[in-house]
């Protein structure tokens, strides 16, 4: 299961910058120690001084190390760029969006959700096939992998409002069960999935880099968050992506494919989290 997205496993990226960082950071100390040395803030006679002139290979270090870093936060804008222009269409960014054929920058959100569109209902069969490989990586029980299945397939046919119905159940289900033994406790807010999510890298789960962090941001302060007042229900009724409380009390009909497939792209994530975190856990036992 590969994310689309070239490049964005950004923390690992950082790795082989780290001997440059290293040294730049060490001759920053070092220029510094010299520098305060010599330091007299006297106005015109300072700027004159060697003191002054001591600053220029700290600043020179300085520029250097931000230069290493370009890249890399170049590389985290675009990517944000990219996935915060695919949920505006509608749709959370995933590993099934056809990022390559969004790199136009003069493509207008109207565009993207036609290309879009396009893609999760004329592609679909390759779509459902990227979902059912995934499901079969998934450290879950039966009833979890089938409970998948049941989704794609009522997606399929058109039965969106089921969709929802059923894998906001299915998380909570798997949540009690891998985080809670399977005790009767009340976990409507997840805190525990979200905790769980938390402690991963972005590089662990797909989507990596910002778009797998959209995807945790909606986890922890979208899906579960309670609706009290009406100028939540309104908020909710414009946003593509469910949430459980409105869905559960009937205060938003989640019936369109969007919907669907963005409760289908977050169920996917959280049985990653879970069978990241077992994995974890498997590794520590045996260390």
């Amino acid at each position: 299961m590969q994310a689309l997205l070239p490049n964005t496993r950004l923390l690992d990226a950082i790795k082989p910058l780290r001997p440059f960082m290293d040294a730049e950071v060490f001759g920053l100390r070092r220029d510094w120690k010299v520098f305060s040395h010599v330091f007299k803030p006297v106005g015109l006679e300072f700027v004159q001084s060697a003191g002054f002139r001591s600053l220029s290979p700290i600043f020179e270090s300085l520029r250097r190390t931000t230069d290493l870093f370009k890249p890399i936060f170049e590389d985290l804008r675009r990517h944000e760029e990219e996935a915060r222009r695919v949920e505006d269409a509608g749709w959370l960014p995933h590993y099934t969006t056809p990022f390559e054929l969004l790199d136009d920058p003069d493509l207008s959100t109207e565009a993207i959700a036609q290309i879009l569109v396009a893609h999760y209902v004329d592609g679909w069969s390759q779509v459902r096939a990227t979902f059912e490989a995934a499901v079969q990586d998934y450290d879950v029980d039966t009833a979890a992998k089938a409970a998948m299945i049941e989704a794609l397939d009522s997606h399929q046919a058109g039965r969106f409002r089921s969709v929802v119905a059923l894998l906001f159940n299915e998380i909570e289900r798997v949540t009690r069960v891998e985080f809670h033994g399977g005790a009767p406790v009340q976990i409507s807010s997840v805190h525990s999935l979200q905790e769980a999510a938390g402690s991963l890298e972005p590089s662990e789960l797909a989507p990596s880099g910002m778009a797998g962090m959209r995807l945790f941001g909606r986890l922890v302060n979208h899906l579960y968050v309670t609706v009290k007042t009406s100028a939540d229900v309104e908020r909710l009724v414009v946003d593509p992506v469910p949430n459980r409380h409105a869905a559960t009390h009937g205060l938003v009909i989640y019936g369109s494919a969007k919907n669907s497939l963005n409760t289908l792209i977050m169920a996917d994530y959280v049985f990653q989290v879970v069978t990241v975190v077992k994995a974890r856990q498997r590794q520590e036992a045996a260390a």
